[in-house]
């Protein structure tokens, strides 16, 4: 879901995994369900070419799915493991 206004845009998204079992059917990942939201601004300050971003992954804080016959197995966004992530981008053309 995306909501612009002008130079600025801000941007929702979730991710979600079902849950499913492992390779050999002996246990099963729980499902995982992530938010991420960043803003995004273009020209900030009147720099002209410049975009600016800034946001959150993973808002939620939601951790690896793990096999729950096999608690040392995990699966998962691999930005999951992260735990929740700040983003800053500065970008500018010229």
């Amino acid at each position: 879901m995306a909501q612009e206004g002008g130079n600025l845009t801000g941007v929702w998204t979730v991710n979600h995994r079902a849950a499913f079992r492992n390779r050999t059917d002996t246990g099963v990942f729980e499902s995982w369900t992530g938010h991420a939201a960043i803003i995004d601004w273009r020209e900030p300050l009147g720099f002209v070419g410049a975009r600016l971003a800034a946001g959150v992954f993973n808002l939620n804080n939601t951790g690896l799915t793990v096999d729950i016959e096999s608690p040392g197995s995990f699966n998962g966004p691999t930005a999951a493991g992260w735990a929740r992530t700040f983003i800053l981008a500065f970008n500018l053309r010229f």
